[in-house]
């Protein structure tokens, strides 16, 4: 937990990206759910789309400027991805409960 902490003080701005870019995902499926802005297919494949595009881009700095500590693109790779897996669990969620 101490690790944790520690991680979390040097590199707080990493987890608030990650928080924002999924709470986007996130809201970009409620948002639209509750308004009836789009219609309920074209609502899921927008937040697959955006999911999708964040883990794509996770890969694309992951291959491009690799994951070490070292370079100053260290923890964005994990920031994207995980916030476009946070995205495309949104996605699932929203499915499952509203057939259900």
């Amino acid at each position: 937990m101490a690790a944790l902490w520690g991680w979390l003080k040097e590199n707080w701005f990493y987890a608030v990206s990650a928080l924002s870019l999924a709470l986007a995902g996130v809201f970009l499926v409620q948002y639209g759910n509750e308004q009836g802005l789009l219609p309920p297919l074209a609502r899921v494949w927008a937040a697959l789309l955006f999911g999708i595009v964040l883990i794509g881009a996770g890969e694309y700095v992951r291959r491009r400027f690799g994951d070490e500590t070292n370079v100053a693109t260290a923890y964005l790779p994990s920031t994207f991805s995980g916030a476009g897996v946070v995205t495309l669990f949104a996605v699932y969620c929203q499915r499952a409960f509203s057939m259900g």
